[in-house]
């Protein structure tokens, strides 16, 4: 799982960079607070089956080897899956802001350009 998180940031970084690069702070942050958003409902989904799993897997175990085991997986997918949300919850509200900033600054400048 922590692999494809590290992917889907790559390519939200990426993403959110070309449209900055097109629109300013305002598209910048829109993009970021929606990919935040689809990244953070992906990972949730990711981390719920992986928790199901790995403790469905342990309740079956029966070897204290298989019982180890299972027990480190659950406990590296809890990690992974905190973490995961934890930057994409961090990312929308960066989204919000930047989509703030861009919003009053297109408010400064339509103000000069009417006076």
């Amino acid at each position: 799982m922590d692999a494809f998180i590290f992917a889907m940031i790559g390519i939200f970084v990426i993403l959110i960079g070309i449209a900055g690069y097109a629109g300013g702070f305002k598209s910048a942050g829109f993009a970021m607070a929606f990919l935040g958003l689809a990244g953070f409902l992906v990972t949730a989904m990711a981390y719920y089956s992986g928790y199901v799993s790995y403790s469905s897997a342990l309740k079956q175990a029966t070897s204290a080897s298989q019982i180890s085991m299972y027990q480190h997986n659950l406990s590296l997918n809890n990690f992974n899956g905190m973490l995961g949300l934890l930057f994409f919850g961090v990312m929308i509200v960066f989204g919000i802001a930047m989509y703030y900033l861009g919003w009053k600054e297109d408010k400064k400048i339509k103000n000069i350009g009417d006076n």
